[in-house]
């Protein structure tokens, strides 16, 4: 059983079509994690006190459409196991009459906020019933191809990081790279297609001051490859799968 929460979307949290920007689904999914871990008294908060922080690893989402403005929503979210060191965890994302509009599978590691160092899921020192997995099949297998294997120079623009950019980890949030992704797309593409099925990646961390460099490459059938890259090396990637117009 999904924990849930329910909310209308924001006027804000829009893009050009009057939908719900990828940013903003990922935000709400970050959100209804938090708040189930408040209700077990493990809020993101306490843990940090503790030395603790969960990080994403990677996303993979399957969207059948994006929320509209002023829609209603209910978005669900539950922990569904472990693979080695990640923690899975499963969101849906679904209408006020029960359709499904997004479904997304995601990994995550708990490591030490002092020294930034991955623990094993056995180091975590509360307890939580784990739910039977729902969308594994559905949304996990979705390979990012290799940069190097991609023909092509692609686009490219740059980002310097700043504030705004930057959570309470002192580093880009993940849902940020949602519109690093978005503004790497042709403006024309972005607006006049829907994103189907995308996997986001992440290596390591960008922090104030850095730049990063991103690089895009239109693939076939219609769908993109998305790198980041700063002067430590990789940064994160993302494959975006689109409709035909």
């Amino acid at each position: 059983m999904y924990f849930r929460q329910n909310r209308t979307v924001a006027y804000y949290e829009c893009d050009v079509n009057n939908r719900l920007k990828l940013s903003g689904a990922l935000q709400y999914m970050q959100q209804v994690s938090s708040l189930q871990l408040a209700s077990l008294n493990q809020s993101p908060e306490r843990l940090y006190r503790e030395g603790l922080v969960f990080l994403l690893v990677k996303t993979n989402l399957k969207i059948e459409r994006m929320p509209l403005c002023s829609e209603e929503v209910s978005i669900g979210t539950a922990a569904v196991g472990t693979k080695g060191p990640r923690f899975v965890r499963e969101f849906v994302i679904d209408s006020a009459r029960g359709e499904r509009l997004i479904s997304a599978y995601s990994l995550w590691v708990l490591t030490d906020t002092a020294n930034h160092r991955i623990l094993r899921p056995s180091a975590y020192p509360y307890d939580f019933e784990m739910q039977q997995p729902q969308l594994e099949e559905l949304v996990s297998d979705i390979p990012i191809p290799k940069e190097n294997s991609l023909n092509g120079d692609g686009k490219s623009y740059n980002v310097e990081i700043r504030y705004s950019h930057l959570d309470v980890n002192r580093h880009v949030n993940n849902c940020i790279y949602a519109d690093f992704l978005c503004d790497a797309l042709p403006y024309d593409v972005v607006t006049s297609r829907r994103m189907r099925r995308i996997a986001l990646g992440f290596h390591q961390e960008a922090r104030q001051g850095d730049l990063l460099q991103i690089h895009s490459y239109a693939l076939s059938p219609p769908s993109w490859k998305v790198v980041g890259h700063h002067s430590r090396g990789a940064c994160f990637e993302a494959l975006v799968e689109l409709s035909d117009k």
